[in-house]
């Protein structure tokens, strides 16, 4: 409320309350209300969020990086007053990038370690070239490798000097009959006409090592199928535990 004197506009309070958090009125009023809501939100907390995903390569460092500085920036918005969203961006990016770097990591670990084993698989294809134990793929065993046999399904094995004890060779590789149109003729089919093939290839064997080893047929599954290993693999499975000499050579004996 104003009155009009000799001296200008005189102010007087106005005579009615006002509500609850509304901005002062009269001359003393802000020229624009106070900001109200959320601050703005961070941009490195939302490019560390989607860094890991549009460049998984570098991506999963950069994205660490990022959220882990996001965060910082938050906290000193906080401090001076004026907060920024985004916290929960820079932490998605934190977590997005060490997963993916974990991946990577993981990925590349995994292939050094095929390439390796596919390397000491070719420098040893052949058994008279086998020194010492080594740990090879197993569909790099070839016939005249001593070796211990693995579990089931495993991929690798450890074939080593024929001179040192071991419980099986391979003996032969044999083919067997595929499918239609080469298609996979199926894991109990392989296994029949795999074993009989396996029995009667130990029978041929001499008369000392017959007697110490007993045949044992593995047929490839569909994926080692798949990848042009059509072939059983027929061992010779030591009948009384560990044995020393290779069969080729007819000098095979029991481990002392």
């Amino acid at each position: 409320m104003t009155t009009v004197g000799s001296s200008g506009p005189q102010y007087r309070a106005s005579p009615y309350p006002q509500p609850p958090g509304s901005p002062p009125s009269g001359p003393f009023a802000p020229a624009h209300p106070p900001a109200s809501g959320p601050g703005a939100r961070n941009g490195l907390a939302v490019a560390a969020a989607a860094v890991p995903v549009a460049s998984p390569v570098v991506g999963g460092m950069l994205g660490m990086v990022l959220g882990a500085v996001a965060l910082h920036q938050l906290r000193r918005a906080r401090r001076a007053g004026v907060p920024q969203r985004g916290r929960a961006l820079a932490l998605t990016g934190i977590v997005l990038g060490a997963l993916v770097t974990a991946a990577w990591v993981a990925a590349t670990w995994y292939v050094v370690w095929a390439v390796q084993l596919s390397d000491r698989g070719e420098a040893n294809a052949d058994p008279a070239d086998v020194a010492a134990p080594v740990e090879i793929l197993f569909v790099d065993v070839n016939p005249g490798h001593c070796l211990d046999l693995p579990p089931f399904g495993a991929a690798r094995v450890t074939v080593m000097p024929c001179d040192l004890p071991h419980d099986a060779e391979l003996v032969a590789m044999i083919p067997v009959q595929l499918g239609p149109d080469g298609t996979y003729p199926g894991l109990g089919s392989m296994r029949r006409e795999g074993s009989a093939l396996c029995v009667a290839t130990l029978a041929a064997l001499p008369t000392t090592s017959a007697s110490l080893f007993e045949p044992f047929a593995l047929a490839p599954p569909e994926d080692v199928w798949n990848d042009d290993h059509h072939e059983v693999w027929c061992f010779a499975t030591s009948r009384h535990g560990p044995v020393t000499g290779r069969i080729a050579d007819d000098d095979v004996a029991l481990a002392r």
